[in-house]
């Protein structure tokens, strides 16, 4: 398959294959065999993540009970008739 990407109808460029920069990235661990030790999983990322969608949701109730408290209609206190 060929490397050189193609353009659709609508503008956009579609790889040939399923991995489109497989060939670059080989060539790049070869000519550089130090960058193998950079790929990989890296545990700290995860706790970073879990910190963030941490206070992201505590974020959204803090704002949920103060909404809630000063305009009753946007707190879910509508009544339906």
């Amino acid at each position: 398959m060929s490397e050189t990407p193609t353009a659709d109808a609508g503008g956009f460029y579609r790889a040939g294959n399923p991995i489109p920069c497989g060939g670059r990235a080989k060539r790049l661990v070869q000519d550089h065999p130090e960058v193998r030790k950079l790929i990989g999983r890296n545990v700290g990322t995860f706790w970073i993540t879990v910190g963030i969608v941490a206070f992201q949701v505590a974020m959204a109730q803090a704002l949920r009970l103060a909404m809630a408290s000063r305009w009753p209609s946007l707190g879910g206190r509508v009544r339906r008739a």
